[in-house]
C-alpha cells in the first residue's frame, strides 16, 4: 500500500536558521536529515521563498538556495509554466474558486477536499527545484525583492493603524456628511495621527512616515469626493468607488466589512484575468465567505490589529497561513500561533489551523514533532 507522506510548512526563521547552520551545528544537520526520509516532505510556497530569498547578502543566498538543492524532497504549489513554477496564495484561491464555481452550496470542508490535489501538486528533488527556479530566484532579488518588500513593509503598517472606526455602522441612520472645510481638516488631523503612529508603532522604522501618511490619506480624501458630487447618492457613491456592491454586505455592515469586500474584489480581479474571465464575472457567484483561504486570510487581518505595533512580515503571514489548511504540520512565529488560538475559539477554520500548530523552535524538538506527525 502506497502511504501519501504528510506535508509541513515550516516558518522561516527556520529555513533561514538552518541554512546557516547546516554545516556547523549536528542538531541542525540532524533535522535536515529527518526531513530528508521521505514521510514527511517539506512544503514551500512563493511567500515562503521571496522572502528568504530576498536577503541583501549573496552569501546568505546562497546558503539558503544550497538547503533548498540538499534536500530529497520538497513539495509546493506548482504552476503551470516549465520554470519560475512555485505558486502563491493567488493560484491557492484560484483552486478554491474553481471548487466554488462548480458546486456553490459546497461548505468548506468539501472545498479544501476538492481543492487539495491542485495545491498540493508539486514535488520533486530540490536539485531540481532550485534547477527550474534559480534563475528566477536571482532575477527577483536582484531587480524586484526591493521594492515589493518595501512595498509589504509600507502595507503592513498603514493597514494596522485604521484612521477611522472599524466597527462603525456604515449605514447608521443619523449619518449625515460633514461640510468639505470640515472633512478636509479631519483628513489632514487623521495624517497627523497616522504619522505619529507609524513613527511610533512600527517594530521596523519607516523611512519615510509622514510622507507615507499623507499621500495615503490624500488618497482616501480624493476618494471621498466623490459623495460631494451627489449628496443624493452619498455612501453608495464611495462604494462604488471601490467596486463594492450593496448587495454583496452583510446587514447592518461595518466599516471593516465594507473594507474587508473591497480588498476582496479588488483581488477577485486578478482571479478572473487569470481564468481570462471579463471584469466582474465571478463576482456573480462567488463571494468571499465561501472560500476557506480568505476566511483565514481575513480572520488573521483582525487578530494582528490587536497588537500594540504593526509587524513588516504580517502581510507574507496573512498569506502563508492559508496555505497551512492543505498540509498536515504549520510552523509560524509565536505572534501568529497566538493570533491563531484567539481566532480559533469561535472558527471551525482556525481550530483545524490550531490542531496542526507546531511549538518546537529548536531542532531537537522539531525532529520530535516531525515524528510524531508521522507516526499519527
Amino acid at each position: 500500500m502506497v502511504v501519501r507522506p504528510k506535508l509541513i510548512s515550516l516558518d522561516t526563521a527556520t529555513w533561514g536558521n538552518l541554512a546557516r547552520d547546516k554545516d556547523r551545528n549536528a542538531a541542525a544537520q540532524e533535522l535536515i536529515k529527518r526531513l530528508s526520509v521521505g514521510d514527511v516532505i517539506p512544503f514551500l510556497s512563493w511567500h515562503h521563498v521571496a522572502e528568504l530569498i530576498h536577503h541583501g547578502s549573496q552569501k546568505v543566498f546562497n546558503q539558503r538556495v544550497a538547503l533548498f538543492r540538499s534536500l530529497p524532497f520538497i513539495a509546493f504549489l506548482k504552476q503551470s509554466q516549465e520554470k519560475a513554477y512555485i505558486g502563491n496564495i493567488i493560484d491557492l484561491r484560484n483552486a478554491e474558486i474553481s471548487e466554488a464555481f462548480r458546486d456553490p452550496a459546497a461548505d468548506h470542508a468539501t472545498i479544501i477536499e476538492r481543492a487539495s490535489g491542485r495545491i498540493t501538486n508539486g514535488f520533486s528533488s530540490g536539485a531540481v527545484l532550485c534547477r527550474d527556479n534559480e534563475e528566477w530566484w536571482e532575477l527577483y532579488r536582484q531587480n524586484f525583492a526591493n521594492d515589493s518588500q518595501r512595498r509589504a513593509v509600507e502595507i503592513s503598517a498603514l493597514v494596522h493603524f485604521p484612521t477611522t472606526d472599524l466597527s462603525e455602522k456604515v449605514f447608521a441612520r443619523d449619518q449625515k456628511l460633514r461640510p468639505l472645510n470640515e472633512a478636509q481638516a479631519q483628513f489632514k488631523k487623521m495624517a497627523q495621527i497616522l504619522a505619529l503612529r507609524l513613527k511610533k508603532d512600527v517594530k521596523k522604522a519607516l523611512p519615510n512616515p509622514e510622507s507615507l501618511a499623507q499621500e495615503f490619506m490624500r488618497a482616501a480624501y480624493e476618494d471621498c469626493l466623490v459623495m460631494y458630487k451627489d449628496k443624493t447618492i452619498g455612501i453608495d457613491a464611495l462604494l462604488k468607488v471601490y467596486g463594492v456592491d450593496r448587495e454583496r454586505l452583510p446587514k447592518n455592515p461595518t466599516v471593516a466589512d465594507v473594507g474587508d469586500e473591497a480588498v476582496f474584489i479588488k483581488q477577485l480581479s486578478i482571479n478572473e484575468s487569470q481564468f481570462g474571465l471579463p471584469n466582474g464575472a465571478l463576482q456573480q457567484v462567488i463571494r468571499k465567505e465561501m472560500l476557506p483561504s480568505w476566511v483565514v486570510w481575513s480572520g488573521l487581518s483582525r487578530a494582528l490589529l490587536k497588537l500594540p505595533k504593526a509587524e513588516s512580515g504580517n502581510l507574507n503571514d496573512k498569506s502563508i497561513v492559508p496555505f497551512g489548511l492543505y498540509v498536515d504540520g504549520l510552523q509560524v512565529d509565536k505572534r501568529i500561533r497566538d493570533a491563531i488560538r484567539r481566532v480559533a475559539r469561535s472558527s471551525k477554520l482556525f481550530a483545524t489551523l490550531q490542531s496542526k500548530l507546531f511549538e518546537a523552535t529548536d531542532y531537537k524538538r522539531l525532529c520530535e514533532g516531525i515524528d510524531d506527525l508521522a507516526n499519527h
